[in-house]
């Protein structure tokens, strides 16, 4: 009886079966093909999105760059127009930024010395130099204070090696350089001179 079964079930001709075999072959290699390119454009997505996030760090970046390198550019401007204060140039900024841009001066300078001035700028500015006068003298820290003179040691040797005689000497010569008197001791301090 089992041989009746077999003759029963249908024969799929071999020139069908061989054409869906290479078929299947062919759809299989078309599928390996298609997994490999899978994965290269996944490394390839994973790629452009690491440089798209390498692309905005860098344009903000220089985005900063660019703020730091207008503020400069500003400072720049405003000192060429006198104006070297810290306290003032923050006061200067910020008004500045706060004009519109149609109405205010075509440069900082301009803005800063011309009619149109804020009234602060004029306790942050130099005085202006009339011609034929001369510009007014700034505090001199050391007028009057006259040289110091030469160590009596020579300047060479250190204040640990000194003797006593010399210490003392070079104290009573700084004293007079400075236009002071010698200190006077009560009886019986041995401080020397």
């Amino acid at each position: 009886m089992p041989d009746e079964e077999d003759d029963k079930t249908p024969m799929v001709p071999k020139a069908r079966m061989d054409q869906v075999l290479t078929r299947n072959r062919a759809l299989q290699e078309q599928l390996t093909d298609l997994q490999g390119l899978q994965t290269t454009t996944a490394a390839s997505l994973a790629e452009l999105q690491t440089a798209a996030k390498a692309h905005e760090s860098v344009t903000a970046e220089l985005d900063s760059f660019k703020a730091q390198a207008s503020g400069w550019a500003f400072e720049k401007a405003a000192m060429g127009a006198g104006l070297t204060d810290p306290g003032g140039m923050a006061l200067a900024m910020r008004e500045w930024s706060s004009l519109d841009e149609d109405t205010r001066p075509a440069s900082v300078g301009e803005w800063l010395t011309g009619e149109a001035a804020p009234k602060w700028a004029a306790t942050y500015l130099p005085a202006p130099v009339v011609e034929g006068e001369e510009p007014p003298k700034r505090w001199d820290p050391n007028r009057g204070v006259k040289p110091r003179a030469p160590s009596p040691t020579g300047g060479h040797k250190p204040v640990s090696q000194m003797t006593r005689a010399e210490l003392i000497k070079t104290r009573d010569g700084r004293l007079a350089d400075a236009g002071l008197e010698k200190p006077v001791y009560p009886k019986g301090w041995n401080v020397g001179g």
